[in-house]
């Protein structure tokens, strides 16, 4: 943020200023909820301490806006620091002191909004890595949502509906009419989000008994014909037993032993879309590349963190499994999810692009040719730096974090879109490197 102050000073006034500030903000209020909330109760589910929590006193309420106030109290002062970015939009002109204090309480009811959708929908889960992706994508398509409906002409436009929209208080010109509205927003979307934190908190523990209680068919329970028993037998022995066991976590820890298929079927939908919407195709084409990117990133930091995290390093490292066998099983994991829906989009973007290059030769689609081809070096990168952040950070979500900020954004503080290509060129052998030293000072 202080970069993006620095930068635009010369060129932009305040009220420039004002508004990267605010939409950077927001954004960063965003993935806090989805980094510090969609992984705060699944990740416990998976680790089996969930259920040693509802065997004392707290009820599912009192867990659930505990969970709630202790992640908030930890992501306020993220929300806080960018107080003093926006207030030096005071003195370039075109933005009062009140517009900044309107602004930095929006923002904190924007963090508390992306905190409880990601406690909610984390709450529901029992994988911490398919909850921070649903929480991703549900803030995102909320986000665009009521954005659109608060932007159009419709009949949510008419007072006092419109008071109702959670992004009404994130609005960048508040005129004095609206103070009523601005706090009518705040307070109707905390009411809702207070009712349903409260409503999950009181089944939460009745739905983790039920979870815990739910009867699985065996052989003896009267199977005595061949399909009972082997409807039986299916729920004793997965068929992804036959696997090696890191490719079996890695795809266990994205969910994806039966969801990959939900993942190409996604991916060809928004090949079809891109496809018939032609030139608008290509912003549809950015908005699922950035997705997978940031998918990728996090599948390929948080398996091998989590062995770190649980010291299982060593202890797979004396089986006769080795450093190879480890970094094989689990490149083919993330190849089992992201290999062919990547090939839909990589084929569907260049078709579309030389198709549109020749029904318009004086246009130049090499910068769009360019973007690909970062876009297909930075799938063979980023899952060594994904392991490389993963053996050397602390917990997995530090891993994801880092991972992120390495492939996504980096390459955009340096040469923009124009230097993926040669970034992860040059990141590839340098991260993969790495991580075979790591794996050396492990044996060693």
């Amino acid at each position: 943020m202080w970069i993006v102050a620095m930068s635009t000073l010369d060129q932009f006034g305040g009220h420039e200023l004002f508004r990267s500030g605010m939409a950077l903000a927001f954004v960063a209020c965003l993935l806090e909820g989805v980094r510090r909330a969609g992984s705060s109760i699944a990740e416990e589910k998976s680790e089996g301490s969930f259920g040693l929590l509802l065997l004392t006193k707290l009820t599912g309420s009192e867990l659930i806006f505990g969970k709630f106030l202790v992640t908030l109290l930890c992501s306020l002062q993220g929300a806080l620091a960018i107080a003093p970015i926006l207030a030096l939009s005071i003195l370039l002109g075109g933005v009062l002191g009140s517009d900044v204090f309107y602004s930095i309480i929006a923002l904190v009811h924007a963090l508390s909004i992306a905190i409880a959708t990601g406690i909610l929908i984390s709450s529901h889960s029992i994988r911490s890595m398919a909850a921070m992706v649903a929480t991703f994508i549900a803030l995102a398509v909320g986000s665009v949502f009521f954005a659109f409906l608060l932007s159009g002409s419709f009949i949510w436009r008419i007072n006092p509906l419109i008071y109702l929209n959670p992004l009404f208080p994130l609005q960048f010109d508040l005129r004095t009419d609206q103070v009523l509205g601005f706090w009518c927003a705040i307070v109707s979307s905390q009411s809702i989000t207070f009712f349903a934190l409260r409503r999950r908190g009181k089944s939460l523990a009745a739905d983790w008994r039920r979870e815990q209680e739910g009867h699985r068919p065996t052989p003896s329970d009267g199977a005595h014909d061949v399909g009972s028993a082997m409807r039986a037998n299916r729920y004793l022995a997965p068929w992804w037993f036959k696997q090696p066991p890191i490719e079996w976590l890695t795809l266990r820890e994205m969910g994806m032993h039966r969801g990959r298929w939900a993942v190409l079927l996604w991916c060809c939908v928004t090949a079809f879309l891109m496809w018939i919407a032609r030139e608008g195709g290509l912003v549809i084409a950015i908005f699922a590349v950035f997705v997978v990117a940031l998918w990728l990133c996090v599948a390929s930091s948080r398996t091998i963190a989590l062995l770190r995290q649980w010291n299982l390093f060593e202890l797979l490292l004396t089986s006769p499994m080795g450093s190879a066998d480890l970094i094989r099983g689990h490149l083919a994991g993330l190849r089992r999810v992201f290999l062919w829906p990547c090939i839909v989009l990589v084929g569907t973007t260049a078709a579309l692009l030389t198709n549109l290059a020749r029904q318009s030769p004086n246009t130049d689609y090499f910068f769009g040719f360019y973007l690909l081809a970062g876009f297909v070096t930075l799938l063979f990168s980023a899952p060594w730096i994904g392991m490389w952040f993963g053996m050397k950070a602390k917990t997995p979500s530090r891993a994801a974090i880092l991972t992120v900020l390495a492939v996504v954004f980096v390459p955009r503080l340096a040469y923009g879109y124009l230097g993926d290509a040669v970034y992860f060129a040059v990141a590839f052998p340098i991260a993969r490197a790495a991580v075979n030293r790591e794996f050396l000072k492990l044996r060693g």
